[in-house]
């Protein structure tokens, strides 16, 4: 399974008529660490008038998403709903935004909260590093010591990682293999060593 998220805590701050709005994303793993960055946000800029935030996970193993937002005492939907726009539109996930806001003494409006919450979460993903991550399933080959060799250059040969060799009386390999490509991997062991090599996920 392969899917996005960013690298590191990035921040940026814009102005939209004299109100500040800080915006802070950083990756998190659990629900947890995501309620975990937005307090220490919130300590930060205790003064501030509104620390809105969103957040969406993904379950590796289960594949369930989870996704939140707040508004922070803004105008219902003119903060939260723009900020977790903003994440599902550059398709991240494991990944929280907390745009703090500091009023400036002018209303902006529904419209233009909207505007500058998304705009604010938009310009720090877009300074942010965005990465993908590939999850990967361990895998044990076992073969006899005849195959082996052909075995191990096919397995190096397709790509995939050997991380560690046992050889008793016969030879077993660790490999890691992408998520989504066991059944191909299977198929290439059963044809390069004509059904003799065994895998076990």
């Amino acid at each position: 399974m392969v899917y996005k998220t960013i690298s590191a805590k990035t921040m940026v701050e814009l102005v939209e008529k004299k109100s500040r709005f800080i915006a802070l994303a950083a990756p998190v793993y659990s629900e947890d660490e995501a309620k975990g960055i937005i307090a220490a946000v919130r300590k930060q800029h205790s003064d501030a008038n509104h620390n809105c935030f969103a957040y969406r996970l993904l379950d590796v193993e289960t594949r369930l998403e989870n996704q939140r937002y707040s508004d922070d005492g803004e105008p219902s939907g003119t903060a939260g709903m723009p900020i977790l726009n903003v994440i599902k539109a550059s398709e991240l996930f494991n990944c929280v935004i907390v745009v703090t806001r500091y009023f400036g003494g002018i209303m902006l409006g529904a419209g233009g909260l909207v505007r500058a919450y998304g705009g604010a979460a938009g310009l720090v993903v877009k300074q942010a590093e965005i990465v993908e991550v590939k999850q990967y399933t361990q895998t044990t080959v076992t073969m006899g010591y005849d195959i082996s060799d052909k075995i191990l250059r096919a397995i190096e040969a397709g790509g995939f990682e050997v991380t560690n060799k046992l050889f008793t009386d016969e030879v077993s390999l660790t490999v890691l293999v992408e998520d989504g490509l066991q059944s191909e991997f299977s198929e290439m062991l059963i044809q390069v060593s004509m059904g003799k090599a065994k895998v076990w996920y």
